[in-house]
């Protein structure tokens, strides 16, 4: 097809693009030459910006690129992601690592525009973050892509998404990436809220906040069917931090064995933001302060139909504004929530509020061991978080696209039990 530009980088032909036999050799010449309404195929194999740390693969509006080919195919259908790795990479100095001598970024974003089925690794970023991708006042689509081992000595080591940027973030897997200051893996500032479905972070890490995500100055994402485990923040929130009225939105969605050394082990909200959590399990979290969930500086949370089990010390805890929790199975009850100058409203939500010294359940709220499988977080026949959420708001899917309900009511957690 005349609308497909043809990478690879152990092509031997005329190198002009316009087959897999006289593929381009370099992704950066395909791009270069690429215009609106065209797709660059590219063959598995390893690619790099260039040979300056400065150099990127800019990304064009209305030109899609996709990896994951063999070099032989004719229909993007017939490609394998699993079997054709193909890399985008920052090691410049082919030291196998993320260092001064590497990419600052190794893509930036566009309108318009798509990248699907590469890993992007080993990028060292030293200005504005998002060392492997870096969006700003765009919103690409970003599917099948693996982020690993990308770097920041600020904010954002995998991705960046500043100034109204909002990409469409699908089975993305971030992994062992990190920041010096916020947002190990994401960083998203003035107005940027990415759609997020069915990623993964993990062992995501910031020396400041954020081990996975920070949202800050009024983004708020749409995280939905994502696994965050793992990652840390030397700070707050071991996963993800909220701040300077961020309002996220997390659907069908778990948080294991996060840590942050003082505030919120999953996630922390503060500076008049809102986290509203719906079907979300969290387990085996840890931090000084609000193992699963930290709170503070007139910020609210609203929870339904979650899970909080698997830490010693109070799971939530919440410094001033309003928490609303129902539907929910909290381990050791009221016991493990932690007020400070706050209003709860500890039951199904229709505003009747609760004594914050005296948590008595309305029949809404349980505390009894969910029964989570062996080495996973779905629930066992019997599990009395099975049947006893509410279906008002709740997603018609779960974690795994399982539908809901299955059984006479809507289960607690990310995971649907399939009777």
């Amino acid at each position: 097809p005349t609308n497909i530009i043809y990478v690879n980088s152990s092509a031997t032909g005329a190198n002009d693009g316009t087959s897999w036999a006289n593929a381009y050799t370099s992704l950066q010449m395909a791009l270069t030459g690429a215009t609106s309404g065209k797709d660059i195929w590219v063959a598995a194999g390893t690619y790099k910006p260039g040979t300056l740390t400065s150099d990127t693969f800019q990304l064009k509006a209305g030109v899609n690129i996709y990896g994951g080919f063999a070099g032989i195919e004719t229909q993007k259908t017939q490609r394998n992601l699993t079997t054709n790795i193909t890399i985008l990479s920052g090691d410049l100095n082919n030291s196998n690592s993320a260092d001064t001598s590497d990419s600052i970024n190794i893509v930036k974003g566009a309108n318009t525009c798509i990248i699907d089925g590469f890993t992007i690794q080993y990028s060292y970023n030293t200005s504005f973050g998002g060392g492997g991708m870096f969006n700003e006042n765009v919103s690409p689509t970003v599917n099948n892509i693996t982020f690993s081992n990308n770097h920041s000595t600020g904010n954002g080591g995998a991705i960046s998404n500043l100034q109204s940027s909002s990409p469409i973030i699908n089975n993305v897997i971030f992994s062992s990436n990190s920041a010096i200051s916020n947002g190990g893996a994401m960083y998203n500032s003035f107005n940027s809220s990415p759609i997020i479905n069915n990623a993964t972070f993990s062992s995501n890490s910031a020396n400041n906040n954020g081990g996975a995500m920070f949202n800050s100055n009024s983004s708020s994402p749409s995280i939905n069917s994502t696994n965050f485990s793992f990652n840390s923040a030397t700070n707050s929130g071991g996963a993800i931090i909220n701040a300077f009225s961020s309002s996220p939105v997390i659907n069908n969605s778990t948080f294991s064995s996060n840590n942050s050394s003082t505030d919120g082990g999953a996630i922390h909200t503060r500076n008049s933001s809102l986290l509203t959590l719906t079907n979300v399990t969290f387990f085996n979290n840890s931090a000084n302060n609000g193992s699963a969930i930290n709170i503070r500086n007139s910020s609210s949370s609203i929870i339904k139909n979650s899970i909080f089990w698997g830490s010693t010390t109070s799971m939530i805890y919440q410094n001033s504004g309003t928490l609303k929790i129902g539907y929910s199975n909290l381990q050791n009850g009221y016991s493990n929530i932690n007020l400070d100058n706050s209003i709860a409203v500890v039951q199904n939500l229709d505003g009747i509020l609760l004594d914050t010294n005296n948590f008595t359940s309305v029949g809404h709220n349980i505390s009894a061991d969910p029964l989570f499988s062996l080495n996973s977080l779905t629930l066992q026949a019997g599990s009395p978080s099975i049947n006893t959420g509410t279906s008002v708001g709740a997603p018609a899917k779960d974690i795994i696209g399982t539908s809901r309900p299955q059984g006479s009511g809507y289960d607690m957690g990310a995971y649907e039990f399939i009777q």
